[in-house]
């Protein structure tokens, strides 16, 4: 019975029918339903962290009944979309209603509109992918379609993204910047692949600027068939859809950052980039958007398996209660931002966790090397010292140092590849050896001289903890396809 609590999402689109039915504060009933009664729901209700087994995924993911319900939710913002125009059409902008009428429909379009269409963009089947930009374009935020597949989800956490939020950016700031900005990221998008293509950019085959056809076309046709004060509620609905898919960006990714690891590329997206909600509530009303961190590392995986991952940041609420929390930028800003400042140390301590813990049983683990320090462009390694690596004069032994320094100069070139299709091996190691140590512990920095397609070149100094130079080595990496 677990599947058919995704039919909680068609809530929104009773409350929405309610609201067309209702005049003054009524007429705000999707309003109140979602950002009254399901935070409360949701502080009330546990989260459920909880996974499917292998076979279960393996049989939901075929299951077609959850098409059935993203179709379904698609098939009512469609319909609602007509339903409104007409609705609205006979109330005058200076009533309540006018208002709750055209924000309840905002509310729709935002989950039954962007959210699903978010979901079948990211399906392969072209006809899917359609319906998401029609859908897209009840909100006129149809250029989305390009500026998220193809620029956010490759710019997550970076400065290059606009929907990444940056630490103590106001909500309303982060709006401008994030809707403003996206467009002219989708038109760049499509420039740059019609430019690749060797096709001209002004023409039928961008996509971008068809998007903005159909949704210049689709305003002229309101205003044409139902007059300025229709438009004029399409227009608020838009906005607020579009304005909740952005704050729903926000709560997303707010603070969280990847690291650069070379002046070309940042680290791989992982599940540690995403703040997760595993909220019941809103996992099913938004089928599983709040799962994000999983989303953001496999996009192409369906709604309804969705995993979570113990190592992802989790925001202590659901989505609706978050979403309004930033509306007062200074208590979201005591609530979010030390969590995310704590949150970015913790993934450092986990990176450094996964090196040492790979070394185990390995030459590594023997001479009790261990990764104690990481950034953008180092990697910081320590060895103790004493007799089981001393050499017969009782002072640490060169191949030591010289087994130190390739290893972590190896371990900084994984942070500079695609660890899923490579892998790196040292191919050459040279150390210059500049003074002894008997005891005590030798650090060992990796730092960058050259990252290449195909080899990587790493200068390692190794010091004692007074900071003194004992050896200074360079070494040469190869990068290589990982064999099937």
């Amino acid at each position: 019975m677990r599947k058919y609590r995704y039919l909680l999402s068609f809530t929104i689109t009773f409350s929405t029918i309610l609201a067309f039915q209702s005049d003054g504060w009524l007429s705000f009933a999707t309003v109140m339903y979602a950002f009254g009664i399901l935070p409360l729901l949701e502080l009330v209700l546990p989260a459920d962290p909880s996974n499917f087994s292998d076979s279960e995924e393996t049989i939901l993911a075929k299951d077609k009944l959850f098409d059935f319900f993203i179709l379904a939710a698609a098939a009512s913002q469609f319909v609602l979309f007509g339903y409104f125009l007409l609705n609205i059409a006979t109330v005058d902008p200076s009533q309540l209603t006018f208002w709750g009428r055209s924000l309840s429909f905002g509310v729709h379009t935002g989950v039954m509109g962007i959210n699903v269409g978010h979901e079948l963009g990211h399906r392969v089947e072209k006809w899917m992918q359609r319906i998401a930009m029609g859908l897209l374009s009840t909100s006129l935020y149809a250029h989305f379609f390009i500026e998220h597949n193809f620029g956010h989800h490759k710019n997550v956490g970076t400065p290059h993204d606009p929907s990444s939020a940056r630490l103590n950016e106001p909500i309303y700031s982060f709006w401008l910047r994030a809707v403003s900005q996206g467009i002219i990221s989708a038109y760049n998008i499509e420039k740059n692949r019609l430019q690749r293509k060797k096709l001209p950019v002004f023409s039928v085959h961008n996509l971008f600027l068809i998007l903005m056809l159909v949704q210049t076309a689709l305003l002229i046709g309101v205003y044409a068939i139902f007059g300025k004060t229709v438009l004029l509620a399409f227009l608020l609905s838009a906005t607020t859809g579009f304005l909740l898919l952005e704050t729903v960006n926000y709560i997303e990714h707010y603070g969280l950052t990847r690291r650069k690891v070379s002046d070309r590329r940042y680290e791989d997206v992982n599940v540690t980039h995403s703040w997760n909600s595993d909220h019941i509530i809103g996992r099913s009303v938004l089928f599983e958007l709040s799962r994000h961190s999983d989303h953001h590392e496999n996009p192409y995986r369906k709604y309804q398996i969705l995993k979570h991952y113990d190592q992802s940041p989790q925001m202590p609420t659901g989505y609706p209660g978050m979403m309004l929390l930033t509306l007062i930028p200074p208590l979201w800003f005591y609530v979010m931002t030390e969590k995310s400042i704590n949150y970015m140390e913790i993934s450092k301590e986990e990176l450094l966790r996964k090196f040492n813990e790979r070394s185990r049983t390995t030459l590594m683990d023997t001479l009790h090397i261990q990764y104690t320090d990481v950034g953008p462009d180092y990697l910081v390694a320590e060895m103790p010292v004493g007799p089981q690596v001393h050499q017969p004069y009782g002072v640490l032994h060169g191949g030591a140092t010289a087994a130190l320094a390739e290893s972590v100069g190896s371990a900084a070139s994984a942070l500079h590849i695609d660890r899923n299709t490579q892998q790196v091996y040292g191919i050459e190691i040279s150390c210059n050896h500049l003074r002894s140590i008997s005891e005590g512990k030798v650090v060992a920095t990796a730092k960058a001289i050259h990252l290449g397609r195909s080899t990587h070149l790493w200068e390692i100094e190794v010091r004692d903890t007074e900071g003194k130079l004992i050896s200074h080595c360079k070494l040469t990496n190869m990068v290589v396809s990982k064999r099937n």
